[in-house]
């Protein structure tokens, strides 16, 4: 079975936006964080403070691969929309801020290697696809 990792700038277009179908490998999926940090309260109860992330990471990809990715965050952070695993390892659509890494990228032979993208204040979509 294909990926179903996916992207699109408009929440409609996923299903044309799967990462496989945009020639873009599928990337390693870090665990999906639900919140930034929990507190525990003085009643016992916990909260959770701060947002969601999920983070995709690619050990190796072509620089064709990489350019068709850097086209949805053409500067440093873009609002996107993602179809990723969450923290019960199902596929939910999201949208994101995607942030790209700020500390360069390291290239091998028309390669990139290395590269994480951070995908951060997940907003829960209907599912689209």
């Amino acid at each position: 079975m294909r990926s179903r990792y996916a992207i699109a700038t408009d929440v409609n277009d996923i299903p044309t936006g799967y990462l496989f179908l945009l020639g873009i490998s599928a990337p390693q999926s870090l665990p999906f964080v639900e919140a930034a940090d929990a507190v525990e309260l003085g009643n016992g109860h916990v909260t959770v403070l701060g947002v969601g992330l999920a983070v995709w990471q690619w050990g190796f990809m072509e620089v064709s691969e990489r350019d068709a990715l850097r086209a949805y965050c053409p500067a440093y952070s873009a609002e996107v929309f993602i179809r990723t695993l969450d923290a019960s390892n199902v596929w939910e659509t999201y949208r994101a801020i995607m942030l790209w890494p700020t500390k360069g990228e390291s290239y091998v032979v028309d390669s990139t290697v290395g590269l994480t993208i951070n995908f951060k204040i997940l907003e829960l979509m209907e599912d689209v696809s």
